[in-house]
């Protein structure tokens, strides 16, 4: 198994860390490492919907809000991730709005 040396650069806690590293043949048939490019069906951490569509999608729209029982779903700028939240006791969920009863 051979390979080629690279150089990883991290910042971890504030501190510059440079690696040397062996790169094994571990990737796809063209020698490319799987996940570090766009199109290699891997949404790798520097990859976003809207930088790679095709690795990356979204698993909401952002911005957008719904109902799962009586608490508020809010997706998020990133498009991945919702925020929860309960609505109040006197409140009901309907069409992602928490509205009063009596509304």
């Amino acid at each position: 198994m051979g390979g080629d040396v690279g150089r990883l650069l991290l910042v971890v806690e504030g501190v510059l860390v440079i690696a040397t590293m062996a790169l094994m043949a571990c990737g796809d048939e063209t020698g490319t490492l799987r996940g570090l490019r766009c199109g290699d069906e891997i949404c790798s951490p520097s990859e976003s919907p809207d930088s790679c569509p095709v690795d990356c999608s979204y698993d909401c729209v952002p911005e957008t809000s719904r109902c799962v029982g009586n608490m508020l779903a809010i997706c998020q700028e990133d498009g991945l991730h919702e925020l929860v939240q309960s609505c109040q006791p006197d409140e009901y969920c309907e069409e992602g709005e928490c509205l009063h009863a009596g509304d």
